[in-house]
């Protein structure tokens, strides 16, 4: 059908309508889910710092910070004997010196945002969503500011490479390789799942056989270097290591704090089978390769991930997201920067009117967790926030799929 001059004037000024009226509900259900989360300053923050502090001050007296008894309450010392006796070296300096790496983190990262819309508006929403944002600053654990800075080296990335000609092969995210690398294998030494983003640059280099060659044999060395540094600081410190294996069993399994990742769809079923445990770990990486599987291969199919493709620059966060949900022990302070990624790369794409109410409906799911509102869902599936977590995810990472389906407009 054939559209008039006046009847493409009435569609776009109609579009343009509709895109405000989404930006202006995201912002506010983002508002409402940002005052929410100020009831949690009403409780303790920075508890995992104070987990921190305790556990190196009764090392540093002789006892054992691994022990269930030595902390007291919910929460363990579940850290490398390696990272225990580097915090250790700082003594009571320790909560000062974190609390600097905290900020500095969180500078670093603010800073490498610039004046990009697309990354403030998914930071914003990922901040406010559920609250996770808050909750994941204020509970003081390391793991947020370490996504936090790899994030910022990817976002440093692909602004460089949009600033560049896109016929430059990507020559700004090979030359980020050793720096994230590095810093990947070096968070992994405190969170050995970090060791997944490596996939990052290698799907990144696709194709391209001296770049590939070069990022191999980078990662494989610092690769060695970890599981060197890994296996002889266990086998130093047998004594402790054990203690720490027990530690973090402890703390996973026999307090079930498992977090939100595949596994726990599958956990309760198979926890009552005894031994068949390990299958519901198995399901959990399936699930989570077959999601990264058929992404990848859809970007490469339709030329997603082409040089001569400018949005490329943008799928290392598509790929962040995806590779943070094989952690089996997904948290909210992994949760945010998934979500943040994720929301990136989708805001990257320009979606479509469609995918827009999708994102909008996917969103507004989080209202569900909204404690005393009438929005609050107390029974059913999105009483719990595994479920609203999941679909939300699920909803945008299907708008994202129909896009990757089709063949790339150049």
């Amino acid at each position: 059908m054939n559209l008039t001059k006046f009847d493409a004037v009435k569609v776009t000024y109609l579009q343009k309508i509709i895109y405000k009226l989404f930006f202006f509900f995201l912002i506010a259900i983002g508002c409402t889910l940002v005052l929410f989360s100020f009831k949690f300053i009403d409780n303790d923050i920075f508890w995992d710092l104070c987990i921190y502090a305790k556990a190196i001050n009764i090392f540093n007296n002789g006892g054992d910070p691994y022990s269930p008894n030595q902390l007291g309450g919910y929460l363990s010392f579940v850290y490398h004997p390696l990272i225990l006796h580097g915090m250790a070296l700082f003594g009571s300096w320790l909560l000062p010196v974190l609390i600097t790496f905290y900020f500095a983190s969180m500078v670093y990262f603010l800073f490498s945002l610039r004046n990009n819309s697309n990354l403030w508006l998914s930071l914003f929403l990922a901040f406010a969503y559920c609250g996770i944002g808050f909750i994941s600053l204020a509970s003081g654990n390391l793991t947020v500011f370490l996504h936090l800075i790899l994030l910022a080296i990817l976002v440093k990335g692909s602004s460089q490479d949009l600033d560049q000609n896109k016929n430059q092969n990507l020559s700004s995210f090979t030359s980020t390789n050793t720096t994230f690398v590095i810093l990947v294998i070096a968070f992994s030494i405190i969170k050995p799942y970090f060791l997944v983003y490596l996939v990052i640059p290698l799907i990144m280099q696709w194709g391209k056989n001296e770049d590939i060659a070069k990022t191999i044999r980078l990662i494989l060395t610092w690769v060695s270097i970890f599981f060197a540094l890994m296996i002889s600081s266990s086998l130093f410190y047998s004594t402790e290591f054990s203690a720490f294996i027990t530690s973090l069993q402890n703390q996973t399994l026999g307090k079930r704090d498992l977090g939100y990742g595949f596994v726990m769809f599958f956990y309760d079923y198979y926890l009552s089978a005894g031994s068949l445990i390990y299958r519901a770990f198995v399901l959990h990486f399936a699930i989570a390769f077959l999601l990264l599987l058929i992404s990848v291969y859809l970007a490469i199919k339709n030329k997603w991930l082409s040089t001569d493709n400018s949005n490329s620059a943008y799928f290392p966060f598509l790929l962040y997201f995806l590779l943070t949900l094989f952690n089996p022990r997904l948290k909210v302070y992994d949760l945010f920067p998934a979500f943040f990624a994720l929301y990136v790369y989708f805001f990257s794409l320009i979606p479509s009117t469609v995918s827009r109410l999708l994102f909008l409906l996917a969103y507004a799911l989080s209202l569900a967790q909204l404690t005393g509102s009438v929005f609050f869902v107390s029974q059913g599936i999105f009483a719990n926030p595994i479920f609203v977590y999941y679909w939300s995810m699920g909803l945008v990472f299907l708008a994202i799929l129909t896009r990757l389906v089709k063949p790339v407009q150049t």
